[in-house]
């Protein structure tokens, strides 16, 4: 059947207006009904593509409409469609004042004209797009080393017609689609991954480009992207000679290039010396008008904010032959006073005068001499003179330790000391990767000391001590490795844990590093049944991790430990590791019951025990309780029922149940105590005489129970009673009859009857009682044996009775 709608809900079309023509059409996704003499109907917009926030009108319109237009909106699959309707005779218009994702459905627009329906539809498209995404990315980048980057987009909506693609120069290598439960909101989505770049790599540009699929509209309105350029630091150094040779007065220029991103400035030291000769970023070292002093050993040093990285560079001043001569010029006379000069013809030097079993030396001089008084033919013989540089002269460094290995906020002290120096030695400390050490230098003439009084994570470094003596250097290095390890992981306390259900397992350790050389590792008992390495974009700081995963049980794992297990693995240091561990139980409801006895039987007066034993963790606390009472009846870990005397009334269903503090479970146990047959008898014993007044007592024979006697349409009951009693006052034969005294509880019961007569009067069988509406059969061969022996007593009177009649 055809339907319309209406401003005030839903109408069922006429008859008539089934006998006219309908048409129907699904152009634009819209279905229409109309008669041939019907108005016509227009919504728009049709399609809506509308950004969260922002507000929307749609208008539908009547026209060629004789009389006023009744219109309702309302959406597929439900009524409710969020906006404020303004209708007058010919438009509604639907109006959002704030567009939300809700909003995403398709609008149905239904009008109504004198009897005549159509409806319209429009599908709104709700969607959020951020102006650009956020790249986030490390610094101090190297070749082939990992690489977190992450790139953030904020209120995204529709989540899953969303793309991310990472852009490297003009080549995409990696593309993620926001994978979000929840795809009804507005959302914020990162994507993250490790990128490891080569060489050719390093300087490129890295984009995050995010696009937004919309159907019908162009891509580049629904497109955007953000652009970081990876840094660097100095990564190959080239210079053009690395052992030069220059003349004495002659000219030399060495060109230093490094790559880099930001460039590099260059900056060239001589070895020996505090600061450097050179510095800004025209690469060169220009030695004007060489000399002797200007050689030795250099290094061009290329840095930016990343690092830093130099090369050494040895120059050469060759040198020339020293000039020795006696000041005068001849040959002495025996007694002669004489002078022997030796002078460099290279500059200063070191000057070592020798001859005859004398020696005379000047460090880093131009000319030295030694007189020669009154002399004899002793004096006589070769004297030498000797020039040399620096790189003649041998000595030994020693640094130690040379593999300390040292704990975050410790001190650390390396030494560095020079043998066999012919004079005082200088000492030079840096970092290989950073030039900065950041230690405090403590010197004499043969030892230097490097003191870290506070060590932190930016102190792992590889140290290197230069040491020169007579200007000749000498290094070595030590590799300094820093580590913090918690004493012990924070493992968070496990509890509702269930068999079979998830449970979310967290451990927590703090002020790890390095964390690339951490291993945590979750054992159950004695099996590693998970492990993780922590996966932290930033390796350079003291960090917190916790690892966290869904777990599902077994019944078998119950009760079991749970240890977090965490483990420092040092590689280069193979007889250091260091390894600590939390462990906890997992808490769990009772999940199994144990019952000795869950249907008992116990005559009356005697003793019963039934045990009840449950798992869990903690150990859960044994309550006993009788159904129908609001407390516990027993309580406590003895898990036991007991019932001293057992009398009727402590028959019935009862509940062990098992609690702590996780949960409770509950197991029913039934408690029969088997009824003896009520008494019921006459007060006075003998049947009564008409008009006498008579009692009836009905008593139990089992302690307190239910009572009820019952005869000649009168009932009297008493709950947890031990008797009752029925008075009949001037009794007459319509008194007469069987009484029954009935006794029960919860799972049994057990009748008596006694058949009074009414002495003076013959009884007449019409005021006998009907029996079968008396006699209940009963529960117990006593009570069915009692009722047989009544009834064949009923068919002897009723025979009497037949024969007097």
């Amino acid at each position: 059947m055809l339907a319309g709608v209406a401003c005030d809900g839903e109408w069922p079309i006429s008859s008539s207006s089934l006998d006219k023509q309908t048409h129907f059409s699904n152009s634009d996704s819209n279905f229409s009904f109309v008669a041939n003499d019907a108005f016509r109907l227009e919504l728009f917009p049709l399609k809506s593509k509308v950004h969260v926030g922002s507000t929307l009108e749609l208008n539908c319109r009547v026209k060629d409409c004789p009389g006023d237009a009744r219109f309702h909106w309302s959406t597929h699959g439900e009524n409710s469609h969020g906006g404020d309707v303004n209708s007058n005779q010919t438009v509604s218009r639907l109006i959002f004042s704030n567009i939300l994702p809700e909003h995403s459905k398709t609008i149905v627009c239904k009008a109504q004209c004198l009897g005549h329906r159509w409806q319209k539809t429009t599908v709104v498209q709700v969607y959020s797009f951020p102006t650009d995404p956020v790249v986030t990315t490390k610094k101090h980048l190297k070749a082939n080393q990992i690489q977190w980057l992450s790139c953030t987009i904020h209120n995204i909506y529709p989540a899953e017609m969303f793309k991310i693609e990472w852009i490297r120069g003009d080549e995409t290598f990696y593309e993620e689609v926001p994978d979000i439960y929840d795809y009804e909101d507005v959302q914020n989505f990162t994507s993250t991954f490790n990128y490891t770049p080569s060489v050719t790599d390093l300087g490129k540009n890295i984009s995050c480009r995010v696009t937004l699929n919309l159907t019908d509209f162009p891509i580049e309105f629904y497109r955007s992207s953000r652009t970081t350029t990876l840094e660097y630091g100095p990564g190959t150094i080239t210079i053009s000679s690395n052992n030069a040779i220059v003349q004495l007065g002659e000219h030399l220029e060495i060109t230093c290039h490094a790559d880099g991103n930001p460039q590099p400035k260059i900056l060239w030291w001589k070895i020996g010396e505090s600061n450097p000769i050179a510095v800004g970023q025209n690469e060169k070292l220009v030695i004007n008008n060489a000399s002797w002093s200007q050689a030795g050993l250099y290094e061009c040093e290329a840095r930016n904010e990343v690092g830093s990285l130099r090369m050494p560079v040895k120059i050469q001043v060759p040198l020339k032959i020293p000039k020795i001569q006696l000041e005068n010029g001849v040959d002495p006379s025996e007694g002669d006073d004489i002078t022997i000069l030796c002078s460099s013809e290279s500059g200063q030097a070191t000057l070592k005068l020798s001859g005859n079993n004398q020696v005379v030396e000047v460090l880093n001089g131009l000319a030295m001499f030694f007189n020669l008084p009154s002399v004899t033919t002793a004096d006589a013989g070769v004297y030498v003179c000797k020039a040399k540089n620096q790189s003649n002269y041998a000595f030994s460094v020693e640094l130690f330790p040379s593999k300390p290995l040292v704990r975050v906020g410790s001190a650390l002290e390396l030494n560095c000391r020079v043998k066999d120096c012919a004079g005082d030695a200088s000492f030079y400390w840096r970092a290989l990767e950073d030039y900065s050490h950041g230690g405090v230098i403590e010197d004499n003439q043969t030892v230097s000391r490097l003191l870290f009084s506070n060590i932190l994570p930016e102190h792992s470094k590889t140290i290197v001590c230069k040491a020169y003596c007579l200007r000749k250097p000498r290094q070595k290095t030590s590799v300094v490795q820093v580590y913090s390890f918690p004493t012990a992981p924070q493992l968070a306390r496990i509890k509702h844990f269930k068999a079979n259900q998830v449970q979310r397992l967290s451990c927590t350790i703090h002020n790890i590093y390095p964390s690339e050389k951490i291993k945590i590792e979750w054992i159950l008992g004695d099996e590693t049944f998970h492990e993780e390495v922590p996966d932290i974009y930033n390796y350079e700081n003291v960090q917190n991790f916790s690892s966290t995963f869904n777990y599902t049980p077994s019944v078998t794992d119950l009760g079991k430990n749970i240890s977090c297990r965490v483990t420092l693995n040092l590689t280069d240091f193979p007889f250091e590791s260091y390894r600590s561990s939390r462990t906890t139980t997992l808490e769990y409801g009772p999940g199994t019951m144990n019952v000795s006895s869950n249907n008992s039987i116990v005559q009356l007066g005697e003793h019963l025990e039934i045990t009840c034993h449950a798992d869990g963790n903690p150990q859960p606390k044994i309550l006993w309780w009788k159904i129908g009472e609001s407390n516990p009846i027993a309580e406590g870990q003895n898990e036991k029922l007991v019932i001293n005397n057992a009398s009727s009334s402590q028959a019935g269903l009862y509940e062990c149940e098992a609690r702590n503090e996780v949960g409770s479970l509950r197991m029913p146990v039934k408690v029969q105590v088997p009824l003896k047959s009520p008494k019921i008898q006459l007060e006075n014993g003998v049947d009564p005489s008409k008009g006498d007044d008579i009692t009836i007592l009905c008593s139990s024979e089992s302690g307190p129970t239910t009572l009820k006697l019952s005869g000649n349409n009168q009932v009297v009951e008493v709950l947890n009673g031990l008797a009752v009693f029925l008075n009949l006052l001037s009794v007459t034969t319509a008194d007469a009859g069987v009484y029954v005294c009935e006794a029960k509880n919860d799972f049994e019961v057990t009748r008596s009857i006694i058949n009074i007569k009414v002495k003076g009067e013959l009884q007449d069988i019409s005021t006998t009682p009907d029996l079968p509406a008396v006699i209940v059969l009963a529960v117990g061969s006593v009570s069915l044996l009692t009722a047989i022996a009544v009834l064949i007593r009923y068919i002897r009177k009723i025979r009497r009775y037949s024969v007097n009649i």
